[in-house]
């Protein structure tokens, strides 16, 4: 581990969910639009424009489940506030910040 960015792996990891939200994120509204516009019947548009729409929450949930590099909680969440995401940039529990102790920088889609 590097003493100088002893985080490094964990917010590596962070960042490939970032990106994974990303990708889908634009595969989904392409989806929707292709669907929207399709000759599909309405209820077969329904069904996946559901199953489009449970993926996203899916892996919404998955990045926010992140755990905290320093205190392994998780980052983004208290406990029993299931939707409150109180802060997007440091840990809610040992305010570490966002891609602190490691050498990235915060980005749009990472």
């Amino acid at each position: 581990m590097d003493e100088k960015y002893p985080y490094q792996e964990h917010w590596k990891e962070y960042k490939g969910r970032r990106y994974i939200k990303f990708f889908f994120w634009i595969v989904y509204c392409a989806l929707l639009t292709m669907l929207y516009f399709s000759e599909v019947p309405s209820a077969t548009k329904g069904g996946l424009a559901l199953v489009l729409i449970t993926g996203f929450f899916l892996i919404e949930f998955y990045v926010a489940n992140f755990e905290c590099p320093r205190c392994n909680k998780k980052f983004f969440k208290k406990k029993r506030k299931i939707f409150a995401l109180a802060s997007w940039n440091q840990c809610v529990h040992c305010e570490l910040k966002l891609y602190e102790g490691s050498k990235y920088k915060w980005s749009l889609i990472g």
